[in-house]
């Protein structure tokens, strides 16, 4: 409990004490991420887009007909590319 009430005052703080407390954390945070890489950020694509009806979306909300391919559209193979195509299918 402590713990969460302290994060939260540390994001909503420019408290100098509170920042040096914070620091720590945010150190060891550096030290274990990383910014993700270009076939990261494919893979997260294509599995939003297996999940997620985006085009379906987009054409219901702002009546867009057709999209052009893109690199994430040839990033997606297999079972999650047939479900794509069936879904844009249906739509």
């Amino acid at each position: 409990m402590y713990l969460t009430s302290f994060v939260r005052l540390a994001g909503r703080s420019d408290n100098p004490i509170v920042n040096l407390l914070s620091k720590p954390g945010l150190w060891m945070q550096n030290l274990t991420t990383s910014e993700p890489d270009d076939s990261m950020i494919e893979v997260a694509i294509a599995a939003v887009e297996a999940v997620f009806d985006w085009k379906g979306y987009l054409r219901k909300i702002f009546r867009i007909r057709k999209f052009r391919r893109t690199r994430s559209d040839a990033a997606v193979s297999g079972p999650a590319q047939n479900q794509a195509i069936s879904r844009e299918e249906a739509g």
